[in-house]
């Protein structure tokens, strides 16, 4: 029989037992919250809720992940109602305030860029894992802020990312249509591995994903980007089965490899744009059955470039094409999708059906919306003359005799207004050297035009403008006549 006096002792050591306990942790989740040196990661999630009727991921995000002595969770989350708020994702799955930031509009790269600035500078780590949640649209970009009516270009992220010193993982949990090649091309030189799908996606892919991408970080830290956005998809795709859905796709890209594939694209548009009289056809033969994302606002590149190398006959242009499919190869680490998209291979190029080509993917636009891709290919003026936006034409002849001749060939799929000019250039010019004119030209038709008098002697250099193309021919001038060798 126990004494009321040891009764007592023992009662009182195991509240101070259970007091150290409760103490240790406490101390324990303070200094993580509060910081305690550098980590191996930082995670760093911006929640964009600022949107009408918005679910709002932080409480399941919080179900899910947790910090630990090698991780740190922070959330950045901003709703429609109230004010942001950032969190600290404790190891028990809280979410602890850390502070309100007010009204702030998540559509600005200015905040996106605090964000990162305030995680690096208050939650320092050796590799930083930024993951985005709201609406995208590819090469357009992503969050939107119905308070502040804002939205994020993919240049947006681009300046944030820059001024805030770039990340390690860009990965988006939510936004539509950001396995686009515009869009990683945008970041390539500010994290290594972006992570998105090329069709309408949604958190419910990451929802019970993001613990074991927590596990991933915490118990093998050092782990390589390439290898962690193979687990990742794998991760998601095994975790899809729950769902009744067909439509996942979700892809990990190499940034490193993105040089070497737009190079490759931009060979083949100037491939389509040269040989357009041809390509046109087969390209508009291939369309109905590429592989397509949101009702034909994208296609699949991989899909595309192996239909056509199957029509296509030109060694030239099909070992551009098979060089694209290298490249892709490279640049996409792992992908997964679902029966609605069996040709999806990791990475989709804006090429929309007709009637809803935006202008502003053009390069005339880069100095208002600062695209990369169509600053750095020919793809966006393959389109336009696709879509019958801009004129091409051919010079199909040059000849000489009283004058310069040519013929000019309206090989695009709508009538158009064509400038020329012919230019005749040699040591002795007793006429006007440049010739200038404006015709109209009926799709498929050919047009003759004609210099004005020319009087000159010796070897002659002569090339002839047309909208879009050039040719230059060699002959000699004596007098009045030309002869063109």
């Amino acid at each position: 029989m126990i004494g009321t006096g040891k009764l007592s002792a023992i009662i009182v050591a195991l509240f101070l037992l259970l007091f150290s306990i409760y103490s240790t942790q406490s101390d324990y989740t303070t200094k993580m919250v509060h910081g305690s040196g550098n980590k191996k990661w930082t995670w760093i999630f911006y929640d964009d809720a600022d949107f009408k009727n918005a679910y709002d991921p932080l409480y399941d995000f919080a179900l899910e992940a947790y910090s630990t002595m090698n991780l740190n969770v922070i959330v950045l989350q901003d709703t429609y109602e109230g004010p942001a708020k950032l969190w600290f994702i404790d190891s028990y799955h809280n979410p602890v305030l850390l502070e309100e930031w007010g009204e702030v509009d998540m559509g600005s790269y200015v905040t996106l860029k605090n964000f990162i600035e305030y995680a690096k500078t208050n939650y320092p780590a050796e590799r930083y894992f930024l993951s985005i949640y709201n609406h995208g649209g590819g090469w357009m970009g992503a969050c939107t802020d119905h308070t502040n009516n804002g939205w994020l270009k993919m240049d947006d992220f681009q300046t944030a990312l820059m001024e805030a010193g770039g990340v390690d993982v860009v990965c988006f949990t939510a936004p539509c249509l950001m396995g686009a090649i515009e869009s990683v091309y945008e970041l390539r030189n500010l994290t290594k591995l972006y992570i998105g799908s090329e069709e309408l996606s949604g958190y419910c892919w990451w929802i019970h994903v993001i613990g074991d991408i927590c596990n991933i970080l915490t118990h093998d830290p050092d782990i390589d980007e390439i290898t962690l956005g193979e687990k990742i998809i794998d991760l998601i795709y095994a975790d899809s089965e729950r769902w009744p859905w067909k439509s996942l796709t979700m892809s990990a890209i190499r940034t490193d490899q993105m040089e070497q594939l737009i190079y490759a694209v931009d060979t083949i548009s100037k491939y389509l744009i040269n040989d357009f009289e041809n390509s046109y056809y087969k390209v508009k033969t291939i369309y109905q059955n590429v592989e397509k994302f949101w009702d034909g606002f994208c296609i699949d590149i991989y899909d595309f470039v192996t239909k056509y190398i199957n029509i296509e006959t030109n060694q030239t242009i099909r070992q551009a094409m098979q060089n694209v499919i290298c490249c892709l190869q490279n640049a996409v680490i792992n992908e997964c999708h679902k029966a609605n998209h069996p040709n999806a291979h990791g990475l989709s190029i804006y090429f929309p059906s007709s009637g809803r080509y935006s202008s502003y993917y053009s390069d005339k636009y880069y100095s208002w919306y600062g695209l990369d891709f169509s600053n750095s290919t020919h793809w966006d003026d393959f389109l336009e003359y696709y879509f019958g936006i801009n004129p091409i034409v051919a010079i199909s002849a040059v000849s000489g005799g009283f004058g310069v001749t040519a013929y000019i060939k309206n090989i695009g799929i709508k009538d158009a207004k064509i400038s020329w000019e012919i230019t005749v250039d040699a040591p002795i010019m007793l006429s006007e050297k440049s010739f200038h004119g404006t015709i109209d030209i009926k799709a498929g038709e050919t047009v003759k035009i004609k210099s004005d008098f020319v009087m000159g002697f010796g070897p002659a250099n002569i090339s002839v403008i047309a909208e879009n193309a050039k040719k230059t021919v060699h002959g000699f001038i004596f007098g009045p006549f030309i002869i063109i060798d």
